[in-house]
């Protein structure tokens, strides 16, 4: 669940500080959905949806949709692209992948 709900967030562009402040909770609040440290609430769950300009289903499902392959699939025709991804796939799992991605984020503004 807190997977579907940061990646639908990023998705959309908003911090978790932006989520946060739509539903009402602190940021430190969605980290812990987000984590999977906290359950999400029906009613959270509805709200966050709103947030997200989606459905309850959208974050309940678990198979990927029509909508989310076809920005997938456009963010794959970026030119270097596939050439980042593949570079970060054949890093080693720990703190050097996320300090790549926090790198390459903050070159973006």
């Amino acid at each position: 669940m807190g997977e579907r709900i940061r990646g639908l967030r990023r998705r959309r562009g908003l911090t978790q500080a932006d989520l946060a402040l739509a539903v009402g909770v602190t940021f430190q609040q969605i980290q812990k959905y987000e984590r999977g440290a906290n359950r999400v609430s029906a009613s959270m769950l509805g709200r966050i949806a709103k947030a997200l300009e989606s459905s309850v289903a959208d974050l309940l499902d678990e198979t990927v949709g029509v909508a989310d392959l076809r920005a997938i699939e456009e963010l794959l025709q970026e030119p270097g692209a596939l050439d980042l991804l593949a570079a970060y796939r054949r890093m080693p799992h720990g703190p050097s992948r996320a300090k790549l991605v926090a790198f390459v984020e903050s070159l973006g503004g």
